[in-house]
């Protein structure tokens, strides 16, 4: 079983510059995803756009707080084993 409080999908832009958000799954009321995220506000998004599956056990551990997008699944309370697939 897999849960999540909240999951957005984000796609590699053709320019390899931008991430456009796809969709999202959220329980709490609210647009709070930018349409566009640049690739290099997420610490995982090189090894996405190289094709590996990331796995994350401990986001707090794991994630770089000092990035803008790790910062915005921190703050939504992202827990253990979040799972990022390209």
């Amino acid at each position: 079983m897999l849960d999540f409080d909240a999951m957005a999908i984000r796609v590699v832009n053709a320019d390899r510059h931008t991430l456009d958000l796809v969709g999202v799954l959220d329980t709490e009321e609210g647009s709070q995803y930018a349409g566009i995220a640049a690739p290099e506000e997420y610490s995982m998004s090189r090894r996405m756009v190289s094709g590996e599956t990331i796995l994350i056990h401990d986001a707090e551990r794991e994630l770089d707080p000092d990035r803008a997008g790790d910062r915005r699944i921190l703050a939504r309370g992202a827990g253990p084993s979040s799972s990022c697939r390209s």
